[in-house]
């Protein structure tokens, strides 16, 4: 998901907020992006066949994380964009991610 989509999605860009161009929001986007870059790695990291045990079981804990970041007060104080919404996007994005690589795409 874009920065830009998520910037114009942040709570207080509906124009009584803040503006724009503000650095909160900046913070506030950059913040959903990263969490949305953990979540589509670590799904793509968990599909590993080569993973032991216990590397599945810590990555499973992030995921676990991460979905309860994405339907946390805080999220809700940061974007606009529905949490669901927003988890189903990523796995599309990682899946897709997965074929191109399964393809010798990069």
């Amino acid at each position: 998901m874009e920065q830009a989509m998520i910037h114009g999605t942040m709570a207080g860009h509906d124009g009584i907020g803040y503006s724009a161009d503000s650095p909160i929001l900046d913070l506030a986007a950059a913040i959903v992006k990263a969490a949305v870059d953990d979540y589509v790695k670590t799904l793509r990291n968990l599909w590993s066949r080569n993973l032991d045990i216990s590397q599945k079981r810590k990555l499973i804990i992030e995921k676990t994380e991460l979905e309860e970041f994405f339907h946390s007060s805080w999220y809700e104080m940061l974007t606009d964009i529905d949490p669901d919404f927003l988890v189903y996007q990523c796995k599309i994005l990682a899946k897709e991610k997965e074929k191109k690589q399964l393809n010798g795409k990069t």
